[in-house]
């Protein structure tokens, strides 16, 4: 079943690579996220701001672990305030749970390392005072 569209697009927030990177720091002052490097990730930041929430969780789960923040974010934003259905919207929001199980069953597992997570931008403010 198809997510229904965004009500309300802004052409303030269809952005390329350039101008969501110029952006990034405004959009993600709340969050800390660090601008992607990879370019596959980018596209699915610009669909998430775009209000293409599908193709973003779709995009950023794709990518495995590097993408799980879009995808979560995208899936919560539109289970929250788009999904009318309000079994599907619990229904979704089971679903976003398992990015957080997976990602911390793998930290767990050794898989990944915490100070990988901070690097990978878990913690913008730290690396902005120079802390690791």
């Amino acid at each position: 079943m198809a997510w229904s569209k965004f009500p309300y697009p802004d052409p303030a927030y269809t952005h390329t690579a350039a101008s969501l990177k110029k952006a990034w720091a405004r959009l993600h002052a709340g969050d800390c996220e660090s601008f992607p490097k990879d370019a596959a990730l980018v596209d699915a930041w610009i669909a998430f701001h775009a209000g293409e929430f599908e193709k973003a969780a779709k995009q950023g789960l794709a990518l495995g672990v590097p993408g799980y923040s879009v995808a979560n974010k995208a899936t919560c934003m539109y289970a929250n305030y788009l999904e009318k259905s309000d079994a599907l919207r619990r229904a979704t929001g089971r679903a976003t749970e398992g990015c957080g199980r997976l990602l911390l069953a793998r930290l767990c597992a050794g898989a990944l390392r915490a100070r990988d997570l901070h690097r990978q931008g878990a913690c913008a403010r730290h690396r902005q005072q120079g802390k690791e």
